[in-house]
């Protein structure tokens, strides 16, 4: 399955969602929220994959306004590419929980109110060559995770984690 190339605005809970899948495509896509609205525990995310399983985002552009929890949220997923992608202005840039083996390559988190990277209980993975930059909250947040190797990151101007 392939989501490529659409504009997506103003959605309600997530702009593109993938949720028990494998070898999903998520390419080229700019999701955008232009109207500000308060965050809550049951706000909306730009991509939220759920155990979606050898799923590759690339080239997206995530706007979130500071109205989204997170740019990109992943849970129990395994085998995900995430490359090139513009996260910008939404609570955590990302948020990637009890997943493994993640390639986190040449993406910018950055204008974000919480963390750029918030992993948790993620294990076998990769965070290389991203741009974490002018977040409110820690830059990369690494908790009860193993396995994993952070490289040639740009940390700059964030809260902590610099």
């Amino acid at each position: 399955m392939s989501v490529e190339n659409n504009t997506i605005y103003e959605y309600k809970d997530g702009g593109i969602v993938s949720r028990i899948s494998e070898h999903v495509k998520i390419v080229g896509n700019k999701l955008s929220i232009r109207e500000k609205r308060p965050m809550d525990k049951w706000s909306i995310y730009g991509i939220d994959l759920y155990s979606s399983n050898f799923t590759i985002v690339k080239d997206n552009k995530i706007v979130g306004n500071y109205s989204q929890v997170n740019g990109i949220w992943v849970r129990e997923s395994e085998n995900l590419t995430f490359n090139k992608n513009y996260i910008l202005r939404n609570g955590n840039g990302m948020y990637a929980l009890l997943s493994s083996n993640i390639s986190i390559e040449s993406n910018e988190f950055s204008f974000n109110k919480g963390e750029g990277m918030n992993i948790l209980y993620v294990s076998s993975s990769i965070i290389r060559g991203n741009n974490i930059t002018h977040n409110h909250g820690i830059g990369i947040s690494l908790h009860d995770s193993f396995g994993n190797v952070i490289t040639e990151n740009l940390l700059l101007f964030n809260y902590l984690g610099d």
